[in-house]
Protein backbone atom coordinates (compact mmCIF):
# COMPACT_ATOMS: atom_id res chain seq x y z
CA UNK A 1 0.00 0.00 0.00
CA UNK A 2 2.35 2.62 -1.41
CA UNK A 3 5.55 2.70 0.84
CA UNK A 4 4.14 0.59 3.29
CA UNK A 5 4.36 -3.24 3.24
CA UNK A 6 1.28 -5.48 4.55
CA UNK A 7 1.71 -9.59 4.45
CA UNK A 8 -1.20 -11.61 5.08
CA UNK A 9 -0.53 -14.71 6.98
CA UNK A 10 -3.04 -17.28 6.63
CA UNK A 11 -1.25 -20.88 7.77
CA UNK A 12 -1.77 -21.34 11.32
CA UNK A 13 1.76 -22.93 11.48
CA UNK A 14 2.96 -19.70 9.99
CA UNK A 15 0.64 -17.56 12.56
CA UNK A 16 1.57 -19.69 15.73
CA UNK A 17 5.23 -18.55 14.47
CA UNK A 18 4.45 -14.86 14.15
CA UNK A 19 1.88 -14.58 17.67
CA UNK A 20 4.78 -16.57 19.92
CA UNK A 21 7.59 -14.58 18.39
CA UNK A 22 9.12 -11.38 20.52
CA UNK A 23 10.09 -9.81 16.99
CA UNK A 24 6.17 -9.46 16.72
CA UNK A 25 4.70 -7.97 20.02
CA UNK A 26 4.07 -4.60 18.38
CA UNK A 27 0.75 -3.98 17.14
CA UNK A 28 0.07 -2.25 13.67
CA UNK A 29 0.49 1.57 13.20
CA UNK A 30 -3.36 1.38 12.71
CA UNK A 31 -4.05 0.98 16.26
CA UNK A 32 -2.97 4.32 16.78
CA UNK A 33 -6.28 5.54 15.11
CA UNK A 34 -8.04 4.09 17.96
CA UNK A 35 -6.18 7.36 20.49
CA UNK A 36 -5.94 4.99 23.29
CA UNK A 37 -2.03 4.49 22.72
CA UNK A 38 -1.23 3.53 26.27
CA UNK A 39 -4.26 0.70 26.63
CA UNK A 40 -3.74 -3.05 26.43
CA UNK A 41 -4.80 -3.06 23.03
CA UNK A 42 -2.81 -0.60 21.27
CA UNK A 43 0.43 -0.05 24.08
CA UNK A 44 3.90 -0.38 22.83
CA UNK A 45 5.41 -3.65 23.34
CA UNK A 46 7.64 -2.53 26.22
CA UNK A 47 4.78 -1.06 28.66
CA UNK A 48 2.22 -3.40 27.86
CA UNK A 49 4.42 -6.12 29.26
CA UNK A 50 4.46 -4.54 32.28
CA UNK A 51 0.97 -3.64 32.24
CA UNK A 52 -0.27 -7.28 31.27
CA UNK A 53 1.38 -8.52 33.95
CA UNK A 54 0.01 -5.75 36.61
CA UNK A 55 -3.17 -6.20 35.60
CA UNK A 56 -3.48 -10.52 34.94
CA UNK A 57 -5.05 -11.07 37.96
CA UNK A 58 -8.01 -8.78 37.11
CA UNK A 59 -9.03 -10.97 34.23
CA UNK A 60 -8.68 -14.39 35.61
CA UNK A 61 -10.89 -17.18 35.61
CA UNK A 62 -11.22 -17.14 39.39
CA UNK A 63 -11.66 -13.81 39.64
CA UNK A 64 -13.98 -13.30 36.41
CA UNK A 65 -16.36 -16.15 38.17
CA UNK A 66 -17.35 -13.44 40.68
CA UNK A 67 -19.09 -11.48 38.23
CA UNK A 68 -21.41 -13.89 36.90
CA UNK A 69 -24.25 -12.50 39.55
CA UNK A 70 -24.02 -9.62 37.74
CA UNK A 71 -24.03 -11.02 34.41
CA UNK A 72 -26.88 -12.10 35.39
CA UNK A 73 -28.60 -9.54 36.67
CA UNK A 74 -27.56 -7.84 33.37
CA UNK A 75 -29.50 -10.49 31.67
CA UNK A 76 -32.24 -10.03 33.43
CA UNK A 77 -32.66 -6.37 32.64
CA UNK A 78 -32.35 -7.24 29.29
CA UNK A 79 -35.49 -9.93 29.48
CA UNK A 80 -37.33 -7.18 31.21
CA UNK A 81 -36.74 -4.63 28.67
CA UNK A 82 -37.66 -7.10 25.76
CA UNK A 83 -40.99 -8.29 27.98
CA UNK A 84 -41.84 -4.62 27.91
CA UNK A 85 -41.29 -4.30 23.98
CA UNK A 86 -45.00 -3.95 22.46
CA UNK A 87 -43.98 -5.44 19.28
CA UNK A 88 -41.48 -9.41 19.35
CA UNK A 89 -41.49 -9.09 15.71
CA UNK A 90 -38.28 -7.45 13.65
CA UNK A 91 -36.47 -6.69 16.87
CA UNK A 92 -33.25 -5.70 15.73
CA UNK A 93 -30.97 -8.17 17.68
CA UNK A 94 -27.58 -6.32 18.08
CA UNK A 95 -29.73 -3.35 19.38
CA UNK A 96 -31.01 -5.37 22.18
CA UNK A 97 -27.19 -6.71 23.14
CA UNK A 98 -25.43 -3.98 23.34
CA UNK A 99 -27.12 -2.48 25.94
CA UNK A 100 -26.92 -5.93 28.18
CA UNK A 101 -23.92 -5.99 27.43
CA UNK A 102 -22.24 -2.35 28.41
CA UNK A 103 -24.36 -2.68 31.98
CA UNK A 104 -22.50 -6.08 32.37
CA UNK A 105 -19.55 -4.23 31.62
CA UNK A 106 -19.93 -1.20 33.68
CA UNK A 107 -21.19 -2.86 36.33
CA UNK A 108 -18.30 -5.30 36.78
CA UNK A 109 -15.54 -2.68 36.08
CA UNK A 110 -17.18 0.28 38.16
CA UNK A 111 -18.46 -2.23 41.15
CA UNK A 112 -22.06 -0.59 40.10
CA UNK A 113 -25.31 -3.14 40.09
CA UNK A 114 -27.35 -3.15 36.77
CA UNK A 115 -30.09 -1.03 37.89
CA UNK A 116 -27.59 1.67 38.48
CA UNK A 117 -26.16 1.49 35.28
CA UNK A 118 -27.80 4.22 32.80
CA UNK A 119 -26.94 3.94 29.75
CA UNK A 120 -28.24 6.53 27.48
CA UNK A 121 -29.07 6.11 23.63
CA UNK A 122 -26.76 9.17 22.88
CA UNK A 123 -23.79 7.22 24.33
CA UNK A 124 -24.41 3.85 22.54
CA UNK A 125 -24.92 6.11 19.36
CA UNK A 126 -21.51 7.58 19.77
CA UNK A 127 -19.56 4.51 20.40
CA UNK A 128 -21.01 2.88 17.54
CA UNK A 129 -20.33 6.36 15.52
CA UNK A 130 -16.48 6.22 16.80
CA UNK A 131 -15.82 2.54 15.43
CA UNK A 132 -17.47 3.46 12.01
CA UNK A 133 -15.26 7.01 11.69
CA UNK A 134 -12.41 5.21 12.79
CA UNK A 135 -12.62 2.33 10.32
CA UNK A 136 -13.01 4.29 7.40
CA UNK A 137 -10.27 6.07 8.44
CA UNK A 138 -7.91 2.51 8.25
CA UNK A 139 -9.67 2.09 4.97
CA UNK A 140 -8.35 5.13 3.25
CA UNK A 141 -4.33 5.70 2.99
CA UNK A 142 -4.58 9.11 2.42
CA UNK A 143 -6.22 9.59 6.22
CA UNK A 144 -2.88 8.20 7.90
CA UNK A 145 -1.69 11.82 7.63
CA UNK A 146 -3.12 13.44 10.81
CA UNK A 147 -2.10 16.45 9.00
CA UNK A 148 -4.79 15.73 6.23
CA UNK A 149 -7.12 14.07 8.63
CA UNK A 150 -7.25 17.11 10.48
CA UNK A 151 -9.01 19.10 7.23
CA UNK A 152 -12.14 16.43 7.13
CA UNK A 153 -15.41 16.25 8.21
CA UNK A 154 -14.71 13.03 10.32
CA UNK A 155 -11.78 14.47 12.18
CA UNK A 156 -14.95 17.05 14.05
CA UNK A 157 -17.33 14.44 13.87
CA UNK A 158 -14.55 11.66 15.93
CA UNK A 159 -14.00 14.51 18.45
CA UNK A 160 -17.43 15.48 19.24
CA UNK A 161 -18.43 11.32 19.66
CA UNK A 162 -15.51 10.47 21.81
CA UNK A 163 -15.94 13.63 24.50
CA UNK A 164 -19.52 12.10 24.52
CA UNK A 165 -18.36 8.76 25.70
CA UNK A 166 -15.54 9.75 27.97
CA UNK A 167 -17.63 12.18 29.92
CA UNK A 168 -19.75 9.61 31.04
CA UNK A 169 -17.07 7.38 31.58
CA UNK A 170 -15.15 10.00 33.40
CA UNK A 171 -18.05 10.82 35.60
CA UNK A 172 -18.48 6.95 36.83
CA UNK A 173 -14.47 7.12 37.21
CA UNK A 174 -14.69 9.97 39.18
CA UNK A 175 -17.39 8.24 41.46
CA UNK A 176 -15.61 5.05 41.82
CA UNK A 177 -12.24 6.56 42.80
CA UNK A 178 -14.15 8.86 46.20
CA UNK A 179 -15.61 5.48 46.77
CA UNK A 180 -12.40 3.24 47.19
CA UNK A 181 -9.37 5.28 47.13
CA UNK A 182 -7.87 4.95 50.85
CA UNK A 183 -7.51 8.01 52.38
CA UNK A 184 -3.49 8.03 52.33
CA UNK A 185 -2.54 6.28 49.23
CA UNK A 186 1.35 5.79 49.92
CA UNK A 187 0.13 3.76 52.94
CA UNK A 188 -1.74 1.36 50.41
CA UNK A 189 0.67 -1.04 48.47
CA UNK A 190 -0.58 -3.29 45.63
CA UNK A 191 -1.32 -5.90 47.58
CA UNK A 192 -3.29 -4.37 50.63
CA UNK A 193 -7.02 -4.87 50.93
CA UNK A 194 -9.34 -1.88 51.24
CA UNK A 195 -12.62 -0.91 52.84
CA UNK A 196 -15.49 -1.44 50.80
CA UNK A 197 -19.14 -1.42 51.91
CA UNK A 198 -21.04 -4.53 52.24
CA UNK A 199 -24.67 -4.02 52.08
CA UNK A 200 -25.47 -7.74 52.56
CA UNK A 201 -23.46 -7.37 55.98
CA UNK A 202 -24.15 -3.36 56.58
CA UNK A 203 -20.64 -3.09 57.95
CA UNK A 204 -17.25 -2.02 56.25
CA UNK A 205 -15.84 -5.02 55.21
CA UNK A 206 -12.34 -6.01 53.99
CA UNK A 207 -12.36 -7.34 50.59
CA UNK A 208 -9.40 -8.59 47.89
CA UNK A 209 -8.83 -5.93 45.16
CA UNK A 210 -9.83 -7.64 42.17
CA UNK A 211 -11.71 -5.31 40.13
CA UNK A 212 -10.34 -3.94 37.15
CA UNK A 213 -10.97 -0.56 37.85
CA UNK A 214 -10.04 -0.80 41.53
CA UNK A 215 -6.67 -2.39 40.56
CA UNK A 216 -5.72 0.69 38.41
CA UNK A 217 -6.67 3.21 41.02
CA UNK A 218 -4.69 1.34 43.58
CA UNK A 219 -1.41 0.55 41.27
CA UNK A 220 -1.57 4.70 40.45
CA UNK A 221 2.02 4.95 40.62
CA UNK A 222 2.49 2.49 38.47
CA UNK A 223 -0.14 3.96 36.09
CA UNK A 224 0.25 7.34 34.97
CA UNK A 225 -3.33 9.31 33.93
CA UNK A 226 -3.09 9.08 30.84
CA UNK A 227 -2.60 5.16 31.15
CA UNK A 228 -5.63 4.74 33.50
CA UNK A 229 -7.23 6.57 31.38
CA UNK A 230 -7.04 4.60 28.19
CA UNK A 231 -6.85 1.21 29.88
CA UNK A 232 -10.63 2.16 31.16
CA UNK A 233 -11.90 2.86 28.01
CA UNK A 234 -10.05 0.03 25.79
CA UNK A 235 -11.77 -2.35 28.30
CA UNK A 236 -15.01 -0.96 28.16
CA UNK A 237 -15.29 -0.20 24.67
CA UNK A 238 -13.71 -3.47 23.30
CA UNK A 239 -15.41 -5.31 25.90
CA UNK A 240 -18.91 -4.23 25.47
CA UNK A 241 -18.49 -4.20 21.38
CA UNK A 242 -16.62 -7.64 21.06
CA UNK A 243 -19.51 -9.52 23.49
CA UNK A 244 -22.81 -7.71 22.37
CA UNK A 245 -21.33 -8.73 18.33
CA UNK A 246 -20.85 -11.81 19.38
CA UNK A 247 -23.83 -12.86 21.38
CA UNK A 248 -26.18 -11.23 18.23
CA UNK A 249 -24.09 -13.31 15.93
CA UNK A 250 -24.88 -16.29 17.78
CA UNK A 251 -28.27 -15.49 18.60
CA UNK A 252 -28.89 -14.70 14.41
CA UNK A 253 -27.32 -18.05 13.56
CA UNK A 254 -29.73 -19.70 16.19
CA UNK A 255 -32.73 -18.04 14.72
CA UNK A 256 -31.83 -19.45 10.96
CA UNK A 257 -30.90 -22.79 12.29
CA UNK A 258 -33.98 -24.91 14.14
CA UNK A 259 -32.69 -27.30 14.62
CA UNK A 260 -29.36 -26.53 16.50
CA UNK A 261 -31.64 -24.16 18.36
CA UNK A 262 -33.88 -27.17 19.99
CA UNK A 263 -30.62 -28.99 20.72
CA UNK A 264 -29.22 -26.06 22.84
CA UNK A 265 -32.76 -25.60 24.53
CA UNK A 266 -32.52 -29.09 25.39
CA UNK A 267 -29.55 -29.02 27.15
CA UNK A 268 -30.81 -25.69 28.58
CA UNK A 269 -33.65 -27.12 29.90
CA UNK A 270 -32.04 -30.12 31.39
CA UNK A 271 -29.91 -27.73 33.66
CA UNK A 272 -32.04 -24.99 34.12
CA UNK A 273 -35.87 -26.77 34.89
CA UNK A 274 -37.34 -23.62 35.01
CA UNK A 275 -37.12 -20.25 34.79
CA UNK A 276 -36.06 -19.06 38.31
CA UNK A 277 -33.53 -22.68 38.45
CA UNK A 278 -30.22 -21.06 40.10
CA UNK A 279 -27.37 -20.30 37.19
CA UNK A 280 -23.73 -20.13 38.24
CA UNK A 281 -20.29 -21.34 36.76
CA UNK A 282 -20.89 -25.06 37.55
CA UNK A 283 -24.05 -24.70 35.35
CA UNK A 284 -22.60 -22.85 32.46
CA UNK A 285 -19.96 -25.76 32.61
CA UNK A 286 -22.13 -28.61 32.17
CA UNK A 287 -23.40 -26.86 28.91
CA UNK A 288 -21.22 -28.78 26.90
CA UNK A 289 -23.10 -28.12 22.99
CA UNK A 290 -23.63 -24.32 24.21
CA UNK A 291 -20.01 -24.19 24.14
CA UNK A 292 -19.87 -25.62 20.53
CA UNK A 293 -22.30 -23.51 19.25
CA UNK A 294 -20.27 -20.04 20.99
CA UNK A 295 -17.41 -21.59 19.56
CA UNK A 296 -19.01 -22.75 15.85
CA UNK A 297 -20.19 -18.75 15.43
CA UNK A 298 -16.94 -17.25 16.61
CA UNK A 299 -15.77 -19.43 13.84
CA UNK A 300 -17.97 -18.13 11.30
CA UNK A 301 -18.67 -14.86 12.13
CA UNK A 302 -15.77 -13.35 14.67
CA UNK A 303 -16.54 -10.00 15.65
CA UNK A 304 -12.56 -9.40 14.91
CA UNK A 305 -12.00 -10.45 11.70
CA UNK A 306 -8.25 -9.40 11.93
CA UNK A 307 -5.39 -8.41 13.55
CA UNK A 308 -2.32 -6.77 12.66
CA UNK A 309 1.46 -6.80 13.92
CA UNK A 310 4.56 -5.05 13.10
CA UNK A 311 8.24 -6.42 12.99
CA UNK A 312 10.22 -5.72 15.22
CA UNK A 313 13.33 -6.76 13.99
CA UNK A 314 13.97 -9.22 10.66
CA UNK A 315 11.98 -12.29 10.60
CA UNK A 316 12.36 -15.64 8.88
CA UNK A 317 9.15 -16.87 8.13
CA UNK A 318 8.78 -20.58 6.02
CA UNK A 319 12.42 -19.18 4.63
CA UNK A 320 11.86 -15.74 3.62
CA UNK A 321 13.22 -13.08 5.72
CA UNK A 322 10.55 -10.46 6.08
CA UNK A 323 12.19 -7.10 6.67
CA UNK A 324 11.32 -4.84 10.11
CA UNK A 325 8.82 -2.32 10.19
CA UNK A 326 6.57 -4.82 7.80
CA UNK A 327 2.81 -5.29 8.98
CA UNK A 328 1.67 -8.78 9.55
CA UNK A 329 -1.70 -9.21 8.86
CA UNK A 330 -3.75 -12.33 10.46
CA UNK A 331 -7.39 -12.84 8.62
CA UNK A 332 -9.65 -14.43 11.18
CA UNK A 333 -12.26 -14.38 9.01
CA UNK A 334 -10.79 -16.41 6.08
CA UNK A 335 -8.60 -18.76 8.32
CA UNK A 336 -11.82 -19.75 10.15
CA UNK A 337 -13.24 -20.48 6.16
CA UNK A 338 -10.28 -22.47 5.16
CA UNK A 339 -11.43 -25.54 3.55
CA UNK A 340 -8.03 -27.31 3.74
CA UNK A 341 -8.93 -27.08 7.59
CA UNK A 342 -12.38 -27.25 7.90
CA UNK A 343 -13.56 -29.11 4.89
CA UNK A 344 -15.99 -28.94 1.96
CA UNK A 345 -18.84 -27.70 4.54
CA UNK A 346 -16.54 -24.89 5.78
CA UNK A 347 -19.23 -22.31 5.27
CA UNK A 348 -21.70 -24.07 7.04
CA UNK A 349 -22.93 -23.69 10.71
CA UNK A 350 -22.30 -27.32 12.40
CA UNK A 351 -21.24 -26.68 16.20
CA UNK A 352 -20.10 -30.46 15.98
CA UNK A 353 -16.94 -29.21 14.53
CA UNK A 354 -16.18 -28.54 18.47
CA UNK A 355 -16.69 -31.75 19.86
CA UNK A 356 -13.97 -32.97 21.83
CA UNK A 357 -13.32 -35.84 19.11
CA UNK A 358 -13.17 -33.18 15.90
CA UNK A 359 -11.12 -30.47 18.04
CA UNK A 360 -7.68 -32.36 18.96
CA UNK A 361 -7.53 -32.94 15.06
CA UNK A 362 -6.66 -29.55 14.39
CA UNK A 363 -3.88 -27.56 14.50
CA UNK A 364 -4.20 -25.21 18.16
CA UNK A 365 -3.61 -22.07 15.94
CA UNK A 366 -6.56 -22.73 13.20
CA UNK A 367 -9.37 -21.26 15.18
CA UNK A 368 -8.65 -18.19 17.43
CA UNK A 369 -11.34 -16.48 18.44
CA UNK A 370 -9.08 -14.18 21.18
CA UNK A 371 -5.69 -14.17 19.17
CA UNK A 372 -3.14 -16.25 20.63
CA UNK A 373 0.41 -16.42 22.04
CA UNK A 374 1.24 -13.86 25.02
CA UNK A 375 -0.40 -10.91 23.18
CA UNK A 376 -3.57 -13.20 22.94
CA UNK A 377 -7.07 -11.07 24.27
CA UNK A 378 -6.70 -10.59 28.01
CA UNK A 379 -10.46 -10.16 28.68
CA UNK A 380 -11.38 -13.90 26.92
CA UNK A 381 -12.46 -15.75 30.26
CA UNK A 382 -14.98 -12.53 31.15
CA UNK A 383 -16.19 -12.64 27.21
CA UNK A 384 -17.15 -16.54 26.87
CA UNK A 385 -19.20 -16.28 30.78
CA UNK A 386 -20.79 -13.07 29.92
CA UNK A 387 -22.02 -14.44 26.06
CA UNK A 388 -23.00 -17.91 27.43
CA UNK A 389 -24.58 -16.18 30.76
CA UNK A 390 -27.08 -13.79 28.00
CA UNK A 391 -27.62 -16.83 25.55
CA UNK A 392 -28.86 -19.18 28.60
CA UNK A 393 -31.24 -16.05 30.17
CA UNK A 394 -32.46 -15.25 26.75
CA UNK A 395 -33.25 -18.98 25.14
CA UNK A 396 -34.31 -20.17 28.72
CA UNK A 397 -37.20 -17.52 27.98
CA UNK A 398 -37.57 -17.23 24.24
CA UNK A 399 -37.56 -18.90 20.71
CA UNK A 400 -36.09 -17.00 18.06
CA UNK A 401 -36.62 -17.06 14.10
CA UNK A 402 -35.85 -14.70 11.10
CA UNK A 403 -36.42 -14.04 7.70
CA UNK A 404 -32.92 -13.88 7.01
CA UNK A 405 -30.68 -16.21 5.14
CA UNK A 406 -27.06 -17.47 6.20
CA UNK A 407 -26.30 -16.91 2.11
CA UNK A 408 -27.52 -14.37 1.83
CA UNK A 409 -25.55 -12.29 4.68
CA UNK A 410 -23.10 -9.71 3.21
CA UNK A 411 -20.20 -8.29 5.76
CA UNK A 412 -18.21 -5.26 6.40
CA UNK A 413 -14.61 -5.75 8.11
CA UNK A 414 -14.86 -2.69 10.75
CA UNK A 415 -12.69 -2.45 13.77
CA UNK A 416 -15.08 -5.18 14.76
CA UNK A 417 -16.96 -7.76 12.10
CA UNK A 418 -20.35 -6.23 10.97
CA UNK A 419 -23.25 -7.78 9.14
CA UNK A 420 -24.32 -5.05 6.49
CA UNK A 421 -28.40 -6.35 6.90
CA UNK A 422 -30.02 -5.22 10.03
CA UNK A 423 -30.21 -8.03 12.79
CA UNK A 424 -33.92 -8.60 12.72
CA UNK A 425 -35.45 -11.02 14.55
CA UNK A 426 -38.82 -12.52 15.67
CA UNK A 427 -38.63 -13.21 19.29
CA UNK A 428 -41.21 -15.80 20.43
CA UNK A 429 -41.80 -16.60 24.64
CA UNK A 430 -41.17 -19.83 25.58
Amino acid sequence: MGPLLFIFVNEPKLIEMVLNSPKCLEKSFLYKFLRLDKGLLAAKHESWQVHRKLLESSFHLDTVKNFIPIFIDSADQMISNINALEEKNNVNLFEITSRCALTMVLSSSFGLSAAEVHISDDMLKSVEELIKIISHRCREPVFYIERIYRFTRNYYREKKYRKRCYYYLDQVLKERRELVEPPNKNMCGPSTPFKQHDEEMGDPTLVPKKNFIDQLIFNEGKFSDEEIHDHIYTFVVAGYETTALQTAFTLLLLAMHDDVQNKLFEEIEKALPNKHSILDHSTLMKMKYLENVIKESMRLLPPVPLIGRETLEDLELDEVIVPKGVTLIIHFFNLHRKKEIWGDDAEEFNPDRFSSENENKRHPYSFLPFSGGSRDCIGKHYAMLAVKTILVKFLRNYKVSTDLKYDELTFRADITMKVCQDLKVNIEER
